[in-house]
């Protein structure tokens, strides 16, 4: 699953060969959806239309696609009186094949709204259950992470056989209470560039937001604002691990770099790695604290993280 069409160009030029959804295609990038095979979720009449009419100029046979209802998210979607309709357009061009029937749930990780999402719930059975008169082979799926964690076992018995696994990916809970079922998997990590030694009274990085209240070492390391290190978390309001030792930033955050102060760690040099989310030595922090830090959620810290940080998989 992918957000735009770009992204899932992006996969099929560097070899993935599998089912690629694209959640938010647009009419005018549906050519481009058809030349990559990649399966666009359709969550209008209009689009459905226009995508008929696309899979007829390609002159292909067969095209999948994955068709969106709106319960209540208030985003993308159909609405459920709709699905009638939608049944007898995608008829029409007997080319489309709906792979898949969803919904996106609102409010999963708040138990207050549990009767809200069990009416999405019910409300797509609904939707599904005519359009599967007509695509029998229709996948049926609503659940995101929250969901997985608060609503499987009802989906399951309701017949949902899809689920849409986000940032429950790298082991984190939506859900606070639930975050224990989880374990937080991956490092985000730097490497010291030089360190410095000045003395009290000096100044630190850009508009001397900070003055050095006594003699000190500071660490540059090479990763900023422009890699995704929120420009808030500075001034001493984040620290990184360091030899398995606590580092405080300081200074305002540059948009490449930023600097530590590494006093009480007297044993570290230039090139020591730094860990900013991830474990080392016997502290771990937890991405979902600096987010906290940052005033923001789990999702936006790791989505803004650029491209221009090297990825590293590894596999037990």
């Amino acid at each position: 699953g992918v957000a735009f069409t770009a992204e899932g160009i992006d996969l099929r030029q560097h070899g993935i060969g599998t089912a690629i959804v694209v959640l938010n295609a647009d009419v005018p990038s549906l050519a481009e959806c058809l030349a990559y095979q990649l399966e666009p979720a359709l969550g209008s009449l209009e689009f459905i239309r226009s995508y008929g009419q696309a899979v007829t100029r390609a002159g292909l046979s067969t095209a999948p696609l994955h068709l969106e209802f709106d319960t209540g998210m208030g985003r993308l979607g159909l609405p459920i009186a709709e699905a009638e309709a939608a049944v007898r357009l995608l008829q029409a061009h007997p080319q489309l094949e709906v792979r898949s029937v969803f919904t996106h749930l609102a409010a999963a990780d708040e138990p207050e709204a549990d009767a809200f999402t069990l009416g999405q719930l019910s409300d797509l059975q609904t939707a599904a259950a005519v359009v599967r008169r007509a695509f029998p082979a229709a996948g049926l799926h609503a659940l995101h992470t929250a969901g997985i964690l608060r609503f499987a076992g009802r989906a399951e018995a309701a017949g949902f056989d899809w689920v849409r696994l986000g940032i429950g990916l790298y082991g984190v809970s939506p859900v606070p209470e639930l975050q224990s079922q989880l374990q937080e998997v991956g490092t985000l990590s730097t490497r010291i560039s030089q360190i410095h030694s000045y003395a009290a009274g000096t100044s630190v990085g850009y508009g001397r937001a900070e003055r050095l209240q006594r003699a000190s070492r500071i660490a540059t390391l090479p990763i900023g604002y422009a890699d995704g290190l929120p420009r808030r978390l500075g001034n001493r309001k984040l620290s990184v691990l360091v030899r398995g030792e606590w580092a405080p930033v300081v200074g305002r955050i540059c948009m490449d770099m930023l600097m530590i102060d590494v006093t009480d760690i007297a044993s570290c040099t230039e090139g020591d790695e730094v860990v900013i989310i991830g474990q080392q030595g016997e502290h771990q922090q937890s991405v979902v604290a600096v987010a906290e830090l940052a005033e923001t959620i789990a999702y936006e810290l790791l989505a803004g993280l650029s491209s221009r940080i090297r990825r590293v998989y590894q596999t037990e």
